[in-house]
């Protein structure tokens, strides 16, 4: 996100991912590719800070929050959830991921 490179955004996330930011929530490469472009052409640098996780066989769920920098003195601040599976390659890629502005 913060190298506003959506290709290499998206390689991240298997064929038919799914977004959740604020609740709201969309289905679909293409879907997620439009919400995501958004993001990262409007949005300041993000920092990401991992506080949790738990993984199983081929999954594994990561939470934590993030800053967005939008050079006011708090900037945007928020929670997210990561949800990561192993392919046939394997590879991890996320299949959900889901954030909530505060």
């Amino acid at each position: 996100m913060n190298g506003s490179d959506l290709d290499a955004v998206m390689a991240f996330f298997i064929a038919d991912p799914v977004v959740s930011p604020n609740g709201q929530e969309f289905r679909g490469a293409e879907a997620v590719s439009q919400v995501l472009a958004q993001s990262v052409n409007d949005t300041a640098p993000i920092d990401l800070t991992v506080s949790g996780g738990s993984e199983g066989e081929a999954t594994f769920e990561q939470n934590g929050r993030y800053l967005i920098d939008d050079g006011s003195n708090f900037g945007v601040t928020g929670s997210f959830t990561a949800s990561w599976i192993r392919n046939a390659e394997d590879e991890w890629l996320i299949s959900r991921l889901s954030w909530t502005q505060e």
